[in-house]
């Protein structure tokens, strides 16, 4: 029944897509990507790898506190074949994937608490991100509501935010929780908990640990703009901060299609409507992003068939 409820959602996920490429005209398209410049896909495959080496570290930063037999080397191996296993499915699932391999070499609870700070870090940085985008962004070309909703959803986040860390204000969900799960998945969730609450101890390295999700966000902002700039000829920047981190979040909450496809589609037709740029550019910006997030996670063939090599020849 799971299975058939996935592809369901995987066919449903490719119709806007299919819209979209349905609306182009392929000359126009092809005549835009030949005067696109060559550069730009070295500087992608650049930000490509940089990422995974920062993504890596930014989990490391943390997992190295408790679990300090899990290498760098050993940690960016087992992202890079979760990254290859969960090409066709939902976002989240490579960080389930990677904590999962990651249990067998140590303290689950810690493992599992570094991979939910990592999410709830990128999740975080990119809102501020695009909070400071709208408030930069020119107030004429947004509705008069638009300042004081973001402003609202800052406020909700932050004291959610600072709520969550305090074991207190949690207290009574978690009785809650004692009555509707089972013991030992509640015991497992408990244990996590502890997890994250144990790097409360660890202010500077939480500092560091922010500061890196940050530089990771950034990066990829950077490669967005310098993809619109390859395709248009201009520079969006505001208008990338404010909107790119957005949909990503949004569709990181779309648990139901592989990599959120269909739902960043619709909201990146939005986005370039917004930007007064054409179908056809829309087409290439969807072709390079999701060229290079195939590329990234077929770069787990590396290490897996290396592993599968190894044990092979131990054999």
């Amino acid at each position: 029944m799971l299975k058939k409820y996935s592809w369901f959602f995987f066919l449903l996920s490719l119709i806007p897509i299919l819209w979209i490429f349905w609306k182009i005209d392929y000359s126009k398209l092809i005549s835009l990507i030949a005067q696109m410049p060559i550069w730009i896909f070295g500087f992608l495959m650049m930000t490509t790898i940089l990422s995974i080496l920062i993504q890596v570290w930014r989990v490391w930063i943390l997992t190295k506190v408790y679990v300090p037999e899990i290498t760098y080397r050993e940690l960016l191996s087992y992202h890079m074949i979760s990254a290859f296993y969960s090409i066709f499915l939902p976002a989240a699932s490579q960080d389930v994937i990677r904590s999962s391999l990651l249990s067998k070499k140590g303290n689950y609870s810690y493992i599992w608490g570094a991979t939910f700070l990592s999410r709830f870090a990128g999740l975080v940085t990119l809102l501020l991100l695009s909070i400071n985008g709208f408030f930069l962004l020119d107030k004429s070309s947004l509705p008069s509501y638009t300042l004081q909703s973001i402003g609202i959803v800052l406020l909700i986040t932050i004291i959610l935010a600072l709520l969550s860390f305090s074991k207190t204000i949690t207290r009574p969900l978690r009785l809650l929780l004692i009555k509707i799960i089972p013991a030992k998945i509640f015991e497992i969730i408990s244990n996590i908990r502890n997890g994250i609450y144990a790097y409360k101890q660890h202010k500077m390295i939480l500092i560091q640990f922010f500061l890196i999700s940050i530089l990771l966000q950034l990066l990829f902002i950077a490669a967005c703009t310098m993809i619109l700039k390859s395709i248009s000829g201009h520079y969006f920047i505001i208008e990338t901060i404010a909107f790119i981190p957005l949909i990503e979040i949004i569709t990181s909450a779309a648990v139901f299609t592989p990599q959120g496809m269909g739902v960043r589609e619709v909201l990146l037709v939005f986005f370039f409507k917004y930007l007064h740029l054409s179908n056809e550019a829309l087409g290439i910006y969807i072709l390079i992003i999701y060229l290079f997030s195939i590329i990234s996670r077929l770069l787990g063939i590396i290490p897996l068939y290396k592993n599968l090599f190894f044990k092979k020849s131990k054999l």
